[in-house]
């Protein structure tokens, strides 16, 4: 049996309001990367490169797709976020060369843009300052993905439906065994991947646990109001053992060392 070890704020939310996340909205000033970073690694670990339409944010999760529309003159980009920043006080975004071709502010060097999120989009996160509330700690067990509980949480559908603006997405009936007990996990733990879809996250833990045969721990924080869920892979005593991990899981998971 795989032990899981679960953060939770209300283990209630993880299996129901967690199911219908709300669009991320932002406006504010975007910049772009300077020809020194084409080819230096990023935040996430992939490469940095002008071509790629990718962008810098300072708390959305990894590979969280996002639109962004120039305000000044109304032309629009498609970007996966994949990287940390901009860390100046007045900018929101930093987009690739080639976003900021697409945006038409090459010239100008920053812009007014409004961003917006891309909804059930699975994420990869990164090691940023992410605001965390009220925390406590829970160890999960699964067997194999299977056992008694229902995703599909049929007391919600009311609840969704008569808020008109948020439409539920079509969910699978699945089910999985889930037992807990109150813990601290402590050392180093590779983090591989944060989701805003708690139904996303419940499916790939069992997968990853039985693959790597390693601890999986679930942090859940806050990030202005919208709520992730990382899934950080064992418990290690010291950072060069979990480096070693890190290293070994290469290339089928991208990941990154994080402190308990």
């Amino acid at each position: 049996m795989n032990k899981i070890t679960l953060i939770i704020v209300v283990l209630s939310f993880l299996f129901s309001n967690g199911l219908y996340a709300q669009s991320f909205v932002q406006t504010g000033k975007a910049s772009f990367y300077a020809n020194k970073f084409e080819n230096k690694t990023t935040a996430s670990g992939e490469k940095y490169q002008h071509s790629l339409l990718t962008a810098a944010h300072k708390t959305l999760p990894f590979g969280t797709i996002v639109k962004i529309t120039n305000i000044s003159n109304g032309k629009t980009v498609t970007v996966k976020i994949n990287d940390r920043g901009p860390f100046v006080e007045d900018r929101i975004i930093d987009v690739s060369k080639s976003a900021a071709v697409e945006l038409d502010f090459v010239n100008e060097g920053i812009t007014e843009v409004r961003i917006e999120t891309v909804e059930n989009q699975e994420t990869i996160d990164s090691r940023a300052e992410i605001e965390e509330e009220n925390l406590s700690t829970t160890d999960i067990n699964t067997e194999n993905g299977t056992g008694e509980f229902d995703t599909t949480l049929p007391s919600q559908k009311g609840a969704v439906s008569e808020q008109k603006s948020v439409v539920a997405p079509q969910v699978s009936t699945a089910y999985y065994q889930l037992s807990a007990e109150r813990t601290i996990p402590r050392g180093f733990g590779v983090q591989i991947a944060s989701y805003q879809e708690s139904v996303n996250l419940i499916e790939r833990v069992s997968t990853v646990a039985n693959e790597l045969k390693q601890k999986v721990t679930i942090q859940i924080v806050n990030s202005n109001g919208t709520r992730i869920y990382r899934l950080i892979v064992g418990e290690f005593d010291t950072r060069a053992k979990a480096e070693f991990f890190k290293d070994s899981i290469k290339p089928n998971y991208q990941g990154f060392v994080v402190t308990f």
